[in-house]
């Protein structure tokens, strides 16, 4: 997997990348402390996918304008052209670029933009990276845009450094799990969340499973069936 990464990973995200490698989950919360590499995790993800041929777009989605270009340099790093000024019509841009990185508040502000986010969905075979997932069970409008764009999305990587107990839609709880290293020598929790119901997914609990109460210094991952 050396082609795979821009570095040497660390061990949570070798055991975190192997595991969602080989079962291919929809959804996969991940909750990982600051600096912990959660950037670099995904892209690995996302590149692997791309050269399985499993996805041809990605989407990231991030709080701020800084992030979505911070996003767009570290996917060129990776191979991943990501545009960092994908307009509100993500299939109307040039073809040099494989996805593109925008705000929860671009999906949020017209429905018109989670309908056509939505319809893209279902013409390409795409990953959404959804970054500082928490949000989307803090903000209403945000939840319910990432719900309406990315139902039908073919994978979706939640990331979060901020674990949150307090959140607007119900998740899943997770079990306890095995440990690993990493983080700097941190611990790397890994957990397995229960199956999501036809219940949690129309609540969008999905856009909030990564907001369980973890311990802040150590990156975790929920794995979900």
């Amino acid at each position: 997997m050396s082609e795979i990464w821009i570095r040497s990973p660390r061990e949570w995200q070798q055991a975190a990348f192997e595991d969602f490698t080989s079962r291919l989950p929809h959804t996969y919360p991940a909750a990982v402390c600051p600096g912990g590499g959660k950037t670099e995790y995904a892209l690995a993800v996302a590149k692997y996918l791309i050269q399985q041929g499993q996805i041809n777009f990605v989407i990231v989605v991030s709080p701020t304008d800084a992030l979505t270009r911070q996003w767009a340099d570290k996917g060129a790093q990776f191979g991943i052209a990501l545009n960092p000024e994908m307009s509100s019509r993500p299939l109307n841009q040039s073809r040099e670029f494989v996805g593109g990185s925008v705000t929860y508040g671009l999906l949020a502000g017209k429905k018109e933009t989670a309908a056509a986010f939505s319809k893209a969905m279902q013409i390409r075979r795409t990953m959404v990276i959804l970054d500082e997932a928490h949000h989307t069970g803090e903000n209403k409008a945000w939840g319910i845009a990432v719900q309406t764009a990315f139902e039908l999305t073919r994978h979706r990587l939640l990331l979060t450094g901020t674990p949150r107990v307090r959140t607007r839609t119900a998740s899943p709880s997770p079990a306890t799990g095995r440990t690993l290293t990493g983080c700097a020598g941190s611990c790397a929790t890994t957990t397995t969340a229960p199956a999501a119901t036809s219940e949690t997914r129309s609540s969008a609990a999905w856009t909030s499973a990564s907001t369980t109460q973890q311990p802040t210094s150590c990156p975790s991952v929920t794995r979900s069936r």
